[in-house]
């Protein structure tokens, strides 16, 4: 089974609603895989979320497993995604 490997741009509100529910499919065992993020705010990487009017869950998140850039383009140039999700 192809495991497919996702990146996301952006981890302000609705990069962190999709982050978590990557971490809820990948915990469920579907087949997929966030492997980066990218954002240029560094204090996001250290798990500074951004707050918003919806319930976008608040499971503990574990910053390590994720390789990061400041650099979209470097970001799709250094892993190889299946698919890049813009947030």
């Amino acid at each position: 089974m192809h495991v497919l490997k996702a990146g996301i741009v952006g981890l302000g509100f609705m990069g962190n609603a999709h982050l978590q529910k990557y971490m809820r499919l990948e915990k469920e065992g579907y087949p997929i895989k966030l492997a980066a993020i990218c954002d240029v705010d560094e204090a996001k990487w250290k798990g500074k979320i951004t707050e918003g009017n919806l319930d976008t869950g608040s499971e503990e998140i574990d910053f390590s497993k994720y390789r990061f850039y400041r650099d979209m383009k470097e970001m799709i140039e250094q892993e190889e995604l299946d698919f890049v999700d813009l947030c």
